[in-house]
């Protein structure tokens, strides 16, 4: 009965498209990304910095300590990893429902009191230029998810020229696909403190890295996507 049906993970797409239904009028499926909205974002009057002006931080957004976010996983690592100058923020709500995950931060920082001035929980930013920003100055975003539907933080590192060190889920590697970034196995701790002291050493040149894949973080906007239906309009 559906005029057009929108797909946002390539995968999704393909398996629908081998369905009876799309197969005899595959116009009606349309894999669309949850983009960026570059009109707000223009009117936010943000300046975008350069890779060379970013700052040493490392980024995480979400619902930390919730199981989906398994937020564990990026603490553990963290406790092996060697920070030198880098600094990480952790942005968005911590978990009461599915435990009491302040009492697992407090746990890390009582066996890790060195990284008190260098890991940050801020809570949640619900102001979206002040969110954006911490994007902008971030070199790093770090995901560490079990599953997702399609991660809008991971378009929003992405449009912000986070290098993206993420489990295989949601949209994460269709955006790493474009070379600025990884995969990590889900709960594979060691692979994260590697992929972790690498950037920290700069055994991985983010710099150089970005310049030679010349990502286009502004293809995902809305525009772009909404511009896929063609002329179709809803009434």
């Amino acid at each position: 009965m559906a005029d057009k049906v929108s797909v946002e993970l390539p995968e999704i797409f393909e398996c629908l498209s081998r369905e009876k239904a799309f197969k005899e009028r595959p116009e009606k499926l349309k894999l669309m990304f949850n983009g960026i909205d570059e009109r707000s974002l223009y009117a936010y009057g943000i300046r975008e910095f350069d890779i060379v002006e970013k700052e040493n931080v490392i980024l995480s957004v979400g619902r930390h300590g919730s199981w989906q976010k398994n937020t564990m996983m990026f603490l553990n690592a963290l406790s092996q990893v060697d920070l030198k100058n880098w600094k990480v923020f952790f942005i968005g709500t911590v978990e009461t429902h599915d435990c009491l995950f302040q009492r697992e931060i407090d746990g890390f920082f009582e066996k890790n009191p060195s990284m008190r001035e260098q890991v940050c929980f801020i809570g949640p930013i619900y102001n979206q230029k002040k969110l954006y920003e911490y994007y902008n100055k971030a070199k790093v975003f770090v995901h560490t998810a079990l599953y997702e539907s399609y991660g809008i933080v991971l378009g929003e590192a992405f449009r912000f020229k986070n290098y993206i060190i993420s489990t295989p889920v949601g949209i994460a590697p269709q955006l790493i696909k474009h070379g600025y970034g990884c995969l990590c196995e889900c709960n594979n701790v060691n692979q994260l403190v590697k992929i972790l002291q690498d950037v920290i050493d700069g055994n991985v040149s983010l710099e150089q890295l970005f310049q030679q894949v010349k990502i286009l973080n502004k293809a995902f906007s809305y525009d772009n996507e909404i511009d896929k239906l063609g002329n179709f309009r809803i009434e």
